[in-house]
């Protein structure tokens, strides 16, 4: 890949899957808005607790040096194709109500989950997509660019006046907004253990919103920060730490479920903090 803003993003990887094996499962965890400033393993002061990335940094591979993107869309689909914005051509986050910036990604670009399915992959997608726009905007767009199956997102859970307990999730393309419904934070970790079981070789992208606005305090069984009051300014960055780690303890359950013998695990950022 060539023609990429550096940006203070994230990569951390762990390959356990057997050289013998010639096709690991393979699965591709994205954060949302959490830069290395946010990550024990890279040593800031600024981090809260993230066990479970630590460990994968500490049994796999840290990158200290890398390129992305500072916005989310642009990431995504460079990520998924391959390409520079200037060739995908997003360049910038998808807002379907500006003109300006409702470009979605074209479904019928070559994409990494094409071509793993054409070589014998099963290909889910799980959480947030943000790649569809226009013209022609469909709630079928990841199944047009290469999954089977995907449960989640289209955007973010605040683009539709929600947020991580009321939110809007397709099925296939089937959406509906959901009321009182489980943390989105667990809820993607629910979906993405049960898309592990099946057929394997599996490709697995897991997007999490966390932790993208709007913020919030997470269930007080996944943060050690104690009761939170989100709303004064002065907590959002608490707040942020505290949404970063209820998803580190939830990656964490999501890898014991994992037959992590023949599946390698990449975790990365969208863009920085």
């Amino acid at each position: 890949m060539s023609g990429y803003v550096r940006w203070a993003g994230l990569v951390v990887a762990m390959g356990c899957a057997s050289v013998a094996n010639a096709q690991p499962n393979l699965v591709l965890v994205i954060l949302d808005d959490i830069g290395v400033d946010r990550i024990g393993a890279y040593g800031y002061g600024t981090a809260g607790p993230t066990p479970t990335i630590d460990g994968l940094a500490a049994q796999g591979v840290r990158f200290a040096s890398f390129w992305a993107q500072p916005t989310c869309s642009p990431f995504r689909a460079s990520v998924l194709t391959g390409l520079a914005p200037s060739e995908h051509g997003i360049g910038s986050p998808i807002e379907l109500d500006n003109p300006e910036k409702s470009t979605g990604l074209d479904p019928d670009i070559d994409t990494l989950p094409k071509r793993l399915r054409a070589a014998g992959y099963r290909t889910e997608l799980v959480g947030k997509w943000h790649l569809a726009g226009e013209p022609g905007y469909t709630t079928q767009h990841p199944l047009l660019a290469g999954f089977d199956h995907h449960r989640g997102m289209m955007f973010n859970p605040g683009y539709l006046g929600g947020d991580y307990t009321n939110y809007e999730k397709c099925i296939d393309g089937a959406c509906a907004m959901l009321a009182n419904a489980p943390y989105l934070t667990t809820d993607t970790t629910n979906d993405a253990i049960a898309a592990l079981a099946g057929n394997e070789p599996f490709f697995l992208w897991i997007g999490y919103n966390a932790a993208h606005g709007p913020r919030h305090a997470p269930p007080a069984s996944l943060h050690g920060y104690g009761p939170l009051d989100c709303t004064p300014l002065a907590q959002q960055a608490t707040c942020h730490k505290a949404m970063i780690e209820a998803l580190d303890t939830e990656l964490a359950r999501l890898l014991a479920a994992a037959d992590l013998s023949d599946t390698t695990v990449v975790v990365v950022s969208d863009t920085g903090t």
